[in-house]
């Protein structure tokens, strides 16, 4: 994980006939001024996301729990493994609930050579969202986290070459 930080975003959908222009919004929370952020243009029925900075009393936690490697083959390696298993957690530091969202994605194989394969031990997705320009999946797990408590995800997958 690059970046333990929990963000707090908004989304809407965009539910006038005319369009949201794009352009740059001012950041508001809590009634406190945030900073300045960049809107794209958002079309009827379209879904608009706009984040507001860090939120401190989200905690998030990655670890590895399973890492295996293997081989096969007599005298010369024919086929490898690559076995890994990761645990998000994600702890609600507030006194109300939230609804949280953890985007998380499989290793991407561009050769045929090369077999990426999701475990069972893998949380369940909420979602999948295609990742445009490559043969990926985004994989979100969204769901409310009541005041104070702790959730976790697992991400399990095997790389295997041939």
């Amino acid at each position: 994980m690059l970046d333990p930080t929990g963000f707090l975003e908004a989304s809407f959908k965009q539910s006038e006939d005319a369009p949201l222009l794009p352009g740059r919004v001012a950041i508001y929370r809590d009634g406190m001024f945030v900073g300045r952020g960049k809107m794209a243009a958002a079309g009827k029925d379209e879904t608009v996301r706009l984040g507001f900075g860090a939120d401190d009393k989200i905690k998030i936690e990655r670890t590895v729990i399973k890492r295996n490697e293997g081989s096969a083959g007599l005298i010369v390696t024919t086929s490898k493994t690559d076995e890994r298993a990761f645990k998000t957690s994600v702890r609600n530091g507030h006194d109300f609930p939230i609804r949280i969202a953890i985007e998380d994605q499989l290793p991407v194989s561009e050769n045929d050579d090369i077999q990426v394969e999701m475990l069972p031990a893998t949380t369940p997705p909420t979602a999948t969202v295609p990742v445009l320009l490559k043969p990926a999946l985004i994989r979100l797990f969204s769901q409310p986290l009541k005041a104070r408590a702790t959730t976790t995800s697992i991400l399990a997958h095997m790389i295997s070459t041939f």
